[in-house]
């Protein structure tokens, strides 16, 4: 018998932003990566006109200084965008439950363009007792 094995990747998983308690969009370590995020970063966020999805977003990259850009900040290894005020606008219940996004990247105009497209599966936070909140 001759086997031939495969090789599984390990470890990987797809690129994701989700939103936390406080309205921060958080990006796991692929989605840095993927979309090139670095301390300089900018990005402007628009929506589509033609398919009026309201739950999607489109992030273009964009030089600072760019009218309506938001910087990505970091704290530690973790990169992040505050944009509770935007998903507020949105309808978005962050407060209540866990939203994410999956991220894919497309090409508008010859540039890379990244879409967010909201997961349709939501979790519901666990709200925390007076007894947790003291033990942390």
């Amino acid at each position: 018998m001759d086997l031939d094995f495969i090789e599984i990747p390990t470890g990987t998983s797809k690129p994701k932003a989700t939103i936390h308690v406080t309205g921060k969009l958080g990006f796991n370590m692929e989605a840095v990566k993927y979309m090139n995020i670095n301390d300089g970063a900018y990005f402007r966020i628009a929506r589509n006109k033609e398919t009026g999805d309201k739950k999607d977003l489109y992030f273009v990259p964009a030089p600072s200084g760019t009218q309506g850009a938001v910087k990505v900040a970091k704290a530690g290894q973790y990169y992040y965008m505050n944009l509770g005020a935007l998903f507020t606008q949105m309808n978005l219940e962050y407060d209540k439950k866990t939203i994410a996004f999956d991220i894919s990247k497309l090409d508008y105009n010859g540039t890379d363009i990244f879409l967010l497209t909201k997961r349709r599966k939501e979790t519901i936070r666990e709200k925390k007792t007076e007894d947790q909140s003291q033990n942390e």
